[in-house]
This record gives structure tokens, C-alpha cells and sequence, in this order.
């Protein structure tokens, strides 16, 4: 049985119009205040609707970003998602770095070899922490990385 694969979403004209607008507001002394919540709530909101995620329940997202953030870097301004047509567990984060640069970090140190590893997506474009500043990386962790990667924290400190 083929899963249906999804597409790379991107961001229509009235996403990036309000990335600008919610970034203008950032950029003005004393920051956004209660005025920036609404932009970025609602563009949260349009990004979990065009990559198919809902919010994460429970705590198997934060634990994977309790042990992964031990082994490497870059989980800053994190958010916690369940993919709706895969299952996985999904943690978005927007650091301050190039995407470009953690990437490939991030799928060395988070790989179980060639058994079980996150899809680690950089997808600047649809920030919405801080636009134009912070960056977006999506990782996907599949059925069953919580439990390996608890199985190896156990045996070796690192993690």
C-alpha cells in the first residue's frame, strides 16, 4: 500500500504579506507587545494548515526534544505537531541560524544509522517566530524513534 506523498507546500501572497506586517511589528521599539499575537497565531495557524499538522497532545514530542536537544543544536522557539497523514510526532523549531547550516547536523546526530531517522526539513520561508530573523526547520520523527532513542538513552549518557 502506497502512502499518498504530500507535496511541498508554499506560502501563498497573503502568507508572506503577513510575515512582513507581523515582522514590522517586531522590528518597532518595545517589540510587538500584545499586537503580534494575533499575526502570529494566524500564521501558525495557515502554516499547520498547508504542511497537515494539528497540535502534539501529550508529552512525546517535548521528550524527543529533551533528548535530541542533548546531542545537538538548534532547538530554540520550539513548537509541537502530529502530522495527519504519517503519524509522526513533528517538532518545528526556529533558531536563529541558517537552516542550510543545521540540517545536515541535525540528520547526523539525530540518525539511529540506517534504521530509524527524522526527515529534517529546512523550510525558511514559512517562519512565523520572527520572520526574516529566525529561521524554520521542521523534523518528523517516525513511529517508534521515542522508544529507540529512550532504549539507547539508557545505555549511553551522551543521551
Amino acid at each position: 500500500m502506497k502512502t499518498k506523498r504530500r507535496r511541498r507546500p508554499v506560502p501563498s501572497k497573503s502568507y508572506t504579506a503577513n510575515q512582513r506586517l507581523y515582522k514590522k511589528l517586531l522590528d518597532q521599539p518595545g517589540g510587538s507587545g500584545d499586537l503580534g499575537r494575533k499575526p502570529e497565531r494566524a500564521l501558525e495557524s495557515d502554516f499547520m494548515r498547508a504542511w497537515g499538522f494539528e497540535r502534539a497532545r501529550g508529552q512525546a514530542a517535548t521528550s524527543i526534544r529533551a533528548m535530541a536537544g542533548r546531542v545537538c543544536e538548534g532547538f530554540d522557539h520550539c513548537t509541537y505537531y502530529h502530522d495527519l497523514d504519517s503519524s509522526d510526532t513533528v517538532i518545528v523549531t526556529q533558531p536563529y541560524a541558517r537552516a542550510e547550516t543545521l540540517v545536515g547536523k541535525m540528520e547526523r546526530a539525530l540518525s539511529l544509522g540506517n534504521w530509524l531517522r527524522p526527515q529534517v526539513i529546512a523550510a525558511p520561508e514559512w517562519a512565523f517566530y520572527y520572520p526574516g530573523h529566525a529561521t524554520l526547520i521542521i523534523l518528523k520523527f517516525p513511529r517508534g524513534y521515542k522508544a529507540a532513542i529512550t532504549a539507547i538513552s539508557k545505555l549511553w549518557p551522551p543521551f
